[in-house]
């Protein structure tokens, strides 16, 4: 018999259930791929392709990939950029509140704490919401502090209000105040503002002074 058989176009191989017809082989037994008994000389089957294949694009489909640009009609990897694969990510900002919404994207769970934000080793890590909240909260806590020369400090947290006021009857500012005429502010090197009356009261035709029970109307003196 010849070493190298020629059985023509039509002709076929038959060994058990495998045969080798027109070039193709069929009836092998390893359909499968499982990922173990793997045989490195052994044929594969277009069976097993396929289940590489599809478990490919299913990983592809999940995967962190690498964001991509065109450029001179190649694609080109940046590799400083990850995309997480998933609906796109669709953000809006509110006209009147400036508040910003996303709908849509990746959530990423499980993420560690950055730790410290003031420490300078952490600053290219990535925070998760609890990191986010602790440093809120720390600024928010921090406030503003309000002095005066009597009385004990204030600290108001942001987001809280604080009162400047004369005395509690004084409310017909319009009408029955100088409306800030005869007072002075100054910012001084330190921050402290400061207030100062005027040195020539200008208290206006209706205005007077009181002192004890002595009253200064007009230009008259009324004891």
């Amino acid at each position: 018999m010849a070493n190298n058989l020629d059985l023509g176009a039509q002709g076929s191989i038959l060994v058990g259930s495998t045969s080798i017809v027109n070039g193709a082989v069929t009836g092998l037994s390893n359909t499968t791929w499982t990922g173990t008994n793997v045989q490195a000389d052994r044929a594969a089957t277009e069976g097993q392709l396929q289940q590489v294949s599809q478990a490919q694009i299913e990983t592809n489909n999940t995967a962190v990939k690498y964001a991509t640009s065109e450029q001179n009609g190649n694609t080109v990897v940046d590799y400083q950029n990850i995309v997480l694969a998933a609906p796109e990510a669709i953000v809006s900002k509110d006209a009147t509140t400036n508040k910003i919404s996303t709908t849509g994207g990746t959530t990423i769970s499980n993420l560690a704490s950055a730790g410290d934000y003031t420490n300078v080793d952490n600053a290219t890590k990535a925070v998760n919401a609890g990191d986010l909240n602790n440093a809120v909260l720390d600024v928010v806590d921090k406030g503003l502090t309000f002095t005066a020369n009597s009385g004990t400090a204030h600290k108001a947290t942001l987001g809280t209000s604080i009162s400047i006021k004369g005395a509690e009857d004084n409310s017909a500012f319009s009408t029955e105040s100088d409306q800030g005429k005869n007072i002075y502010t100054q910012v001084e090197t330190d921050g402290t503002i400061r207030i100062g009356l005027a040195n020539n009261l200008d208290l206006g035709a209706q205005g007077s002074i009181l002192v004890g029970s002595t009253s200064i109307v007009m230009v008259r003196l009324q004891v």
